[in-house]
């Protein structure tokens, strides 16, 4: 089958060859055309563009998620959570007690990153800090409502933090096209990639990082995702929370 393809495809060359020859054009004076890829951001091709802004999602999701997955278990296990239970706080009180210092350090994190990503690994910033605000919340929303609903169902700090290692920060790192990137992993992964919205988040600061031309209705899907498994974790987990006050 090769060596037919072969001659197939010398009888081809050479009737294209007499055609260009009986119109009066001499086959050599013809210019050879090579087709060059180009790569619109990130030209040089630096690993460093598209890692940078990925850690940012990983350092989050690890200290919002699993640091949020050992509040509540750890006053279970020192006896602390009758008493807690006993106050006249609402539980609405003490979820933003448990939750507002971690949304602060994230918020820093991110700021840190961004600065020595920008002036000490030269990554091209080109976004709106506002755009990569509104996403760092959205993701915030999200990673907090899952570590806080971990930490409600967990019987033990070990079983929280390795709870939370396993679903939230593996597939963080592993299927969010951190590491790998998704269109080469096979079709079945592809498709559980759509439920890690760590996903979402990198390709939003990865676009805020290196295109120009950013703007809001660029990355509306990823903040309606990021939105939606958002609202999702922090409904589950403050319903299971009051039921534990109630």
């Amino acid at each position: 089958m090769g060596y037919a393809n072969v001659i197939i495809a010398q009888y081809a060359k050479g009737i294209v060859l007499e055609k260009v020859k009986s119109r009066g054009f001499n086959p050599k004076s013809i210019p050879m055309v090579e087709t060059v890829p180009r790569v619109w951001y990130n030209q040089e091709l630096k690993s460093t563009n598209f890692m940078v802004p990925g850690l940012a999602a990983i350092i989050m999701m690890l200290i919002a998620a699993v640091l949020t997955s050992l509040t509540i278990v750890k006053e279970k296990e020192n006896n602390n959570y009758e008493q807690l239970i006993s106050t006249p706080i609402k539980a609405i009180e003490i979820m933003a007690g448990k939750l507002v210092p971690y949304i602060l350090i994230c918020l820093i994190d991110v700021a840190i990153i961004v600065v020595v990503g920008v002036f000490w690994f030269k990554v091209p910033f080109h976004g709106n800090i506002l755009i990569l605000l509104l996403f760092t919340l959205l993701f915030l929303f999200c990673a907090l409502g899952m570590g806080l609903f971990i930490s409600a169902v967990a019987p033990s700090q070990q079983f929280a933090v390795v709870g939370t290692a396993f679903v939230t920060l593996l597939p963080s790192i592993l299927l969010s096209g951190f590491v790998f990137p998704i269109d080469s992993m096979p079709v079945f992964i592809q498709g559980i990639t759509y439920f890690i919205p760590a996903r979402y988040f990198i390709t939003a600061l990865r676009t805020i990082f290196l295109k120009a031309d950013t703007g809001f209705l660029v990355l509306y899907k990823e903040a309606l995702f990021l939105l939606m498994f958002g609202t999702f974790f922090m409904t589950v987990a403050a319903k299971k929370f009051k039921k534990d006050l109630g």
